[in-house]
């Protein structure tokens, strides 16, 4: 880098001397910077990438909601992880002889976020989003944090169809398991 660099991002301003004397402020997308080529070599001049670290920390101080950060990385875990589906054929023989006296539970082997909306649910799980109508809410977080119920106990402002529906969608999935039809 010869001379004065400057760049502006987002509203802010980043400046500094060839001589590395000074960081103002560093812009977002600094967050992503790969390391410079050499970093890891005893000879690299760390002062430039020490005062960037310090400015990034002092950003993140002041902005401390990680809200965004932690769902981005649940949602790619929840993508990434594999869905242990034992007896998955053997749950879907039963879908079709449930009743609302049917006993259900959350299958425990599940990794799922369950985000809410406006006018919906969504279940994100196997790296698929499953939406229901929100009037759903109630019975669906119900029945993804119960082990064992029948599915007439299921809570909210669901019909005893609607209750099947749900249920059965939720089997087909692999988040819930029959134990008793």
């Amino acid at each position: 880098m010869g001379g004065r660099f400057t760049q502006t991002s987002g509203g802010l301003y980043v400046s500094y001397r060839a001589n590395r004397d000074y960081v103002t402020s560093v812009p977002e997308y600094w967050f992503r910077k790969s390391l410079p080529p050499g970093f890891a070599r005893e000879d690299f001049d760390r002062s430039l990438a020490q005062e960037i670290s310090r400015c990034l920390l002092e950003r993140l101080a002041a902005n401390p909601d990680c809200g965004p950060i932690l769902d981005h990385f649940a949602d790619r875990w929840i993508s990434a992880s594999a869905p242990l589906l034992n007896g998955q054929m053997d749950q879907l023989a039963l879908v079709d002889q449930l009743t609302i006296e049917s006993v259900v539970g959350a299958r425990s082997s599940a990794v799922f976020r369950i985000e809410k909306h406006s006018s919906s649910t969504s279940v994100h799980a196997f790296a698929r989003k499953i939406t229901f109508p929100a009037h759903a809410d109630s019975a669906l977080r119900f029945a993804l944090s119960q082990p064992r119920f029948p599915i007439r106990d299921l809570p909210g402002n669901v019909d005893e169809n609607g209750k099947l529906v749900l249920v059965r969608r939720l089997v087909r999935e692999g988040l819930m398991v029959v134990l008793a039809v």
